[in-house]
């Protein structure tokens, strides 16, 4: 307990630490073995082997957090306390065996307190060059972990400042590639959109449309031609083709500005009429496709007659507080044609058949639609290509089924535009 207390006394009134505390007790003790050594040998023995334990303890270990002053104070420190016990351990030998090797009739032995000649010079000097040498080395040894201190310092700073480099440059790229990616996809949209009504374009029913095609004929293989009900489950597609009536009217009229603005309109139009999961394409022109997907061929009228009558009852905005009521004519086929073989007869014939019913409603007198639907009654093996040029030949062979709101329906007048 009252070490620990002199410990911490010398701590507190010199602002030392472990080794501070150990280097200045050594030093006491390294003095009085020094400056008694020539008087009272038994004095100089006694603090010699005070000193060996304490100056063992130079040898502690300093903390690596420690760098810079701290480290070279106490490297400093370190080599005193060496320097301390280097010297005990040399003078107790010379007390021991050097004395008794000048004198060795112990009755010549000058009487105590009496100093001998020569003894003290030696062992001082030999005590301060070992003192400087083990100072020195514990210099060199402070310098050397000082100096290999800084440089994991420095090596530390250079990672992290390399880190945070990389992750800058990292960031950086994502943000790089995430705004190429974003513009990519918007280039791959703009492809795909028609700029003025923001509709699908050509060359988007070209990329979309064989996978709804090759759904739509697995469903209809998986069925038979013998499923009575098949004609009323939602698993084809309905091609409708809408045209504007009179569009050149408004162009030659109120000007392209104001056509623009129709056909805008009317893509809304068609957008709220149908399905999200239907496509609205602008054809070109005036003309307008509208795919509808796991449509129910029996309902195609009902959806027909929707798009007719909201664009019907639409006053079509055309600028300067000036609206217009117009109308449209719409014409619709159904995919497959052929209830079993699927391969015979493309989408692109039933979308051209489509083009026709449109083309029969505008000569039927505007503002109508016509559909054509398989008979499932009829030999649907007879439906071939060469048999679809020739819409009236089919229907007199009963292959066909036409609906219409035009009165009467068998007014209307078939064949391609022209």
């Amino acid at each position: 307990m009252r070490q620990h207390l002199l410990l911490s006394s010398l701590r507190g009134r010199f602002g030392l630490n472990d080794v501070g505390v150990l280097a200045l007790v050594g030093g006491a003790l390294c003095a009085i073995h020094i400056l008694t050594a020539p008087f009272k040998p038994s004095l100089a023995f006694l603090a010699g082997f005070f000193l060996l334990p304490f100056a063992l303890l130079a040898f502690a270990p300093i903390p690596w957090q420690w760098t810079g002053d701290d480290r070279r104070k106490t490297g400093l420190l370190r080599g005193l306390g060496q320097a301390i016990l280097f010297n005990g351990l040399w003078i107790i030998p010379c007390l021991l065996f050097w004395g008794e090797a000048t004198a060795p009739d112990p009755s010549a032995l000058p009487p105590m307190g009496t100093p001998r000649p020569g003894a003290f010079a030696p062992v001082l000097g030999f005590g301060v060059f070992i003192w400087v040498l083990a100072t020195g080395f514990g210099w060199i040894w402070a310098e050397k972990e000082a100096t290999e201190a800084q440089e994991r310092e420095t090596a530390e700073l250079l990672r992290e400042r390399l880190e945070a480099l990389v992750a800058a440059r990292t960031e950086e790229l994502s943000q790089k590639t995430r705004a190429l990616e974003e513009a990519l996809d918007a280039l791959h949209h703009q492809s795909l959109t028609d700029p003025l009504t923001g509709l699908r374009n050509r060359r988007y029913l070209d990329l979309t449309l064989p996978e709804d095609v090759a759904l739509a004929c697995r469903a209809q293989r998986a069925l038979g031609i013998s499923a009575p009900e098949r004609m009323a489950m939602n698993i084809d597609l309905v091609f409708l083709m809408v045209d504007m009536d009179h569009f050149k009217r408004v162009n030659d009229d109120f000007g392209h500005g104001a056509g623009d603005l129709v056909l805008c309109q009317l893509g809304e139009i068609l957008r709220r009429a149908v399905r999200d999961t239907d496509s609205v394409i602008r054809w070109g022109g005036e003309e307008f496709l509208v795919v509808a997907r796991n449509a129910c061929r029996e309902e195609s009228p009902v959806l027909a007659e929707r798009i007719r009558m909201q664009v019907s009852d639409w006053a079509f905005d055309i600028g300067q507080g000036r609206t217009l009521s117009l109308s449209c004519s719409v014409g619709y086929a159904v995919y497959p044609l052929t209830l079993g073989e699927t391969d015979t007869i493309h989408w692109e014939d039933a979308l051209d058949l489509a083009d026709q019913c449109l083309y029969a409603a505008k000569r039927g007198g505007r503002n109508a639609w016509v559909g054509l639907a398989p008979n499932e009654q009829a030999d649907l093996s007879q439906c071939t290509k060469a048999v679809l040029l020739d819409v009236e030949g089919a229907l007199q062979k009963g292959l066909f089924k036409v609906h219409t709101s035009l009165i009467p329906a068998r007014g209307i007048i078939w064949g391609h535009r022209g």
